[in-house]
């Protein structure tokens, strides 16, 4: 056990799943989690710290005992469309707030950052949110964290534009996504506890550096298990 980890927006099945494998990692003495409400747990090395802090540095630096710099950092981004059933305990992170709190997390002196966007096809994962998530990217590269590592759908080269009336920007929409998915195998949507094994290992092991694990990477880190490798 060398640090702690701290992770943000654990509502939904990806980030109970996340928060599950956080807690069976050798490689964190404690994990802290941020909630909306008094977390009551007899969980082995789970804490919990108040959502609202963290958006300044003095939070961070006392979700971690004053230890920011030896803490890696999990942000969770909800997609814009969930309906996927959520924990009130813990917070629902936007892209606006997940910028935000990234920001703090690097001021008070994290170095590691694992950021997970939705990856199943009820939170979001529409191409027009697939937008966003590049806006993400590009923020949090921006910050320059020396390990950052992005949990991210894939790139769609066309993403549709609004025009004309509603009805058909959200045929067009639809239609696109559809065949979004439908254009290769290695695109589709994985089960949250799947993507939660890829992200904890890749965030646990992973060396400095940027590191973009789209879906397709998610299905080659999956084939790769399968055989063995």
């Amino acid at each position: 056990m060398t640090s702690t980890v701290l992770t943000i927006g654990n509502a939904g099945a990806l980030g109970e799943a996340v928060l599950a494998r956080l807690l069976a990692s050798p490689r964190y003495r404690g994990v802290v989690a941020a909630t909306t409400q008094h977390l009551h747990t007899s969980v082995p090395r789970l804490s919990a710290t108040a959502f609202s802090a963290l958006f300044d540095v003095a939070g961070w630096q006392a979700a971690t005992g004053g230890e920011a710099s030896r803490c890696d950092a999990v942000i969770l981004v909800d997609g814009k469309h969930s309906f996927l059933k959520r924990d009130d305990a813990f917070p629902v992170v936007p892209l606006g707030e997940a910028i935000k709190l990234a920001q703090a997390a690097r001021q008070a002196g994290v170095t590691r950052l694992l950021a997970v966007s939705p990856m199943d096809p009820w939170s979001g994962m529409t191409l027009g949110s697939l937008v966003h998530f590049d806006e993400l990217e590009r923020a949090l590269v921006s910050m320059g964290f020396e390990t950052l590592i992005m949990v991210r759908p894939s790139e769609y080269r066309n993403p549709p534009r609004v025009s004309g009336d509603l009805l058909k920007w959200l045929a067009s929409m639809l239609l696109g996504t559809l065949g979004h998915y439908m254009t290769t195998s290695s695109r589709m949507p994985l089960r949250p506890h799947i993507v939660a094994e890829a992200a904890v290992e890749w965030l646990t092991q992973l060396p400095a550096g940027m590191h973009r694990q789209d879906a397709v990477v998610l299905h080659e880190w999956v084939r790769a298990k399968r055989e063995g490798r």
